[in-house]
Parts: C-alpha cells; structure tokens; sequence
C-alpha cells in the first residue's frame, strides 16, 4: 500500500508541471485558428469583390456614358442563388446607387429576386419601378412621360401616409400609359425608371437599363440619377 501511495504521489507531482504547458498549447492553437480565419475571411473578402465587379470590358463598352455625372455600372446577383454564400449581406443581390454599394446595410434601392426587380425593403420605406422595354438610357430626361410622372410624386412624412403608399406600390398605379409597382420583371435590353423613398436617408429617382447577363444569372447594369430628392423624415404615428 505504501509503495502504490509513493508512486501515485510521484505521477501526480510529475504531472502538474505539464498542465500550465497543455493550456499555453491550446491557447496557442486557438490563437493560430482566430487568425487562420481572419486570413480566409480577407481572401474571401477579396474573391467577392472579384465576383460583384463589373468588367474592364463592359466598362470600357459604355465609357462614354460612365464618363456623364452621376452615371454608373453594376452587378446584381440573383438573391436566391447567392444570399447566404457570401459574406456581404444579402449577397450581391441588392445595390445603393446613393452609396455606390453592394451590400443591403448600405439603404440599397434595388434589389433582384427570381428575376424580378424590387424597390423597397424595410420599415414603411416604399418604391415605384416600370418597365420601359427598349428605349435607350440616353432618351430619360426629365421631360420622358415616366420620368416626369415619377418626379411629379409628393413623398409623405407622417407614418400612415407612408403605409398607404407602400400598399399602393405592391398593389400597383396607373399613371399615363404605364404602372408602376414595387417589382418589374427583370429583362436584358429593356430600361426602366425607379423612385425610391427611405425614411431618414434618401428619396431617389433613377434610370437604369440591363445591358448583359452572365452565366451564373447575375445581371449588368447601366445607371443614371435623374433627381435626388430631400431625404424625407418619418413622423411616427398619426401626425396629420
């Protein structure tokens, strides 16, 4: 008994140095891991500025128009392909023309979904969008009948206001010869007109045209902002 006690005693003084070195191993490791992984994740962010470029080639296709104040060019991947498979949110599906950014935290005021082009999405912010065909992105002034009918809208302050104007958007309105919805399908060669309302950060109206589609659904396209409106504040309740 004496001699099982000694070594027991042995093997238990042995082993206590070890422990503090086993736990600085495993620190280490966990160290080694964290930064592994920011490594990938900076890679990954890198790859995914490759796959939501527009390419020289495409820009270089409509430098004259890119070379006009506040034009430009973009990508949108569809949502239900990609959302969730990047790390930017909402996956490349959503743009800010205001921010010049991919990503749903930037107030974007397009989106694309299952081939169709949406125009608001959050809160009581609303949008209207019609679908021209095929009319050049040159040919949307101000005097264009869907460009005015678009300017003419008077955006509402007070909350319920808002939400009847976000039904009305789902719901659709005719105005002229056209209607304009918070969606339209999405089709390479037509153009369209937009006005997007987000409370406490922008009321814009833009022309955009989709002059490609690549392999893997994503969408090209060409922008113009015809108006920036002042950004409207939202007054919660009634306040009429």
């Amino acid at each position: 008994m004496s001699l099982n006690r000694s070594s027991l005693l042995l093997l238990v003084a042995v082993s206590l140095p070890l422990t503090p070195v086993i736990a600085s191993a495993q620190s280490t490791d966990r160290s080694k891991l964290v930064n592994q992984i920011e490594e990938l994740r900076n890679q990954i962010k890198q790859k995914e500025g490759q796959l939501l470029a527009v390419s020289d080639q495409d820009k270089a296709a409509y430098s004259e128009f890119l070379s006009q104040p506040d034009t430009g060019i973009c990508r949108l991947m569809p949502r239900e392909d990609f959302d969730g498979k990047l790390l930017v949110r909402g996956g490349g599906a959503y743009y800010s023309f205001t921010k010049k950014s991919s990503s749903y935290d930037s107030y974007p005021q397009i989106g694309l979904e299952r081939n169709e082009f949406l125009t608001s999405f959050a809160g009581a912010d609303y949008g209207y969008i019609t679908d021209l065909g095929d009319v050049p992105i040159e040919a949307l002034t101000a005097e264009y009948p869907a460009v005015r009918d678009l300017a003419a809208f008077t955006t509402p302050n007070a909350e319920p206001d808002a939400r009847i104007e976000q039904r009305k958007s789902g719901q659709g309105l005719s105005v002229g010869n056209h209607v304009y919805k918070r969606g339209a399908g999405a089709a390479v060669g037509h153009s369209y007109v937009l006005r997007s309302v987000i409370y406490d950060n922008s009321d814009t109206l833009v022309a955009v045209r989709v002059v490609k589609q690549d392999d893997d659904g994503s969408l090209i396209l060409l922008w113009r902002i015809l108006n920036r409106f002042p950004s409207p504040q939202l007054l919660r309740g009634d306040t009429r």
